[in-house]
């Protein structure tokens, strides 16, 4: 697929949120609320919108070509699923590893560890070689969850997206 064909319909998107629902859930949902005060939703991909048009099959595609994408990693992220290569996640991680205007930032939820590339499928490798960012419940929650939003504003403004930030990003 091209992700020419792609761009064109998620123009206005800047972030996706790419999850496994098991573990990483209410992460992923306190992270989609300050992410949509500071960028708006609507440059957002989170399936947790209702108004994606999507079908699972084009999810992974859309979810790549967005200009950062979050990878949230769980502890259930390394099993058996990312074996899979119909795995939703696994796609969508390697949309956005082989698009070269896509950023993959892994994000460990709760403790989680950064995948072994050798524990990765091939096509994965690449992402260890990544520096994670870190969000975990308790006291220092939002504060690691402002260096999440420092680090899409830094890939943002590298790319040349228009920084039409919200006046709440604080």
């Amino acid at each position: 697929m091209s992700f020419a064909r792609w761009d064109t319909r998620l123009s206005h998107v800047w972030v996706a949120l790419s999850y496994r629902p098991m573990d990483t859930s209410l992460a992923v949902w306190r992270a989609s609320a300050r992410l949509a005060q500071v960028f708006g939703r609507e440059r957002m991909f989170f399936d947790g919108y209702a108004e994606r048009d999507a079908t699972d099959d084009e999810g992974p595609m859309f979810a790549g070509a967005a200009p950062c994408v979050l990878l949230f990693i769980g502890a259930a992220w390394n099993g058996l699923a990312m074996l899979d290569p119909m795995d939703k996640q696994r796609r969508e991680a390697e949309a956005a590893l082989i698009n070269p205007a896509s950023t993959p930032i892994p994000v460990l939820v709760d403790g989680a560890e950064m995948p072994r590339a050798e524990h990765l499928p091939r096509s994965l490798r690449a992402l260890a070689e990544r520096t994670p960012m870190r969000l975990a419940a308790g006291p220092d929650h939002d504060v690691q969850l402002e260096r999440i939003v420092r680090a899409i504003r830094m890939r943002l403004a590298q790319q040349g997206v228009s920084a039409a930030f919200s006046a709440q990003a604080s």
